[in-house]
């Protein structure tokens, strides 16, 4: 749980930091009018002003060195892995995750690749990364190498805070609202949490980068695009592609 108060915690002072970079610019950066003053009419929105966007100024870097080793074990900037492991997989909505039932088995057939896997994985709902988090340290108390990771945050386009909606069954907690004609199943909320987000991008940037991908499934409930956006071209440009990626609505 201490991880997932710092992480939450880090998200928000990255929000204000950035929020005091853009208030600082805007003060004493911005346009200059005739006697080297700013501009308040280009400054405020007007020709020549550019629009805030959040991320835009950094702060996405900024929690993943804080948070990181509280999250991992770390040599340097990068995740510190077992040197036998293979590749990686990332799993968006890790709950009752099929990658980590298999790893932490004997997998075989074509999920032998997962036995030397480095396993990742981000699940929102306190209870949920609980138990999955649980499981993991006990296999570490085993003795098994330390390659499995659970992450008490949801995927999204920037560091934050945002509105968690709980399912009424475990596996239909989303980002996104769902619609009042939605007849699906699982469309009706029980309730709404805050929760740390976070983009892809910033895990997917201290992997070590010699580790091949594997698989990066993504779960969201809709928001599965936004996860995907949120890897910032690492996703699409890597040299590391995957093998499978498997996207699920």
């Amino acid at each position: 749980m201490r991880s997932a108060f710092v992480l939450f915690s880090a998200v928000l002072h990255a929000r204000a930091q950035d929020e005091k970079v853009v208030a600082h610019r805007t003060t004493h950066r911005g346009p200059r009018g005739p006697r080297g003053r700013p501009d308040p009419a280009r400054t405020a929105g007007g020709e020549g002003a550019k629009s805030y966007q959040p991320g835009a100024h950094g702060a996405h870097r900024l929690p993943i060195q804080v948070v990181a080793p509280f999250l991992f074990p770390m040599n340097g900037s990068r995740v510190a892995l077992p040197p036998d492991t293979t590749s990686v997989v990332v799993d968006v909505g890790a709950r009752n995750s099929m990658f980590l039932g298999l790893a932490r088995g004997t997998p075989t057939g074509p999920y032998a690749f997962l036995a030397d896997a480095a396993v990742v994985l981000f699940e929102p709902m306190p209870s949920t990364h609980a138990a999955v988090a649980a499981d993991i340290y006990g296999d570490v108390l085993e003795g098994k190498p330390r390659r499995h990771f659970a992450v008490n945050a949801a995927v999204a386009e920037t560091w934050g805070t945002a509105t968690f909606r709980e399912g009424v069954t475990g596996a239909c907690g989303s980002l996104l609202a769902t619609s009042a004609t939605n007849k699906f199943w699982c469309a009706n909320t029980r309730g709404e949490r805050e929760v740390a987000t976070m983009p892809l991008v910033a895990v997917l940037s201290i992997l070590p980068t010699w580790l091949p991908w594997s698989v990066l499934k993504i779960d969201a409930e809709g928001y599965d695009l936004g996860v995907a956006k949120s890897g910032r071209g690492l996703v699409a440009a890597s040299t590391r592609s995957p093998r499978g990626v498997d996207a699920t609505a």
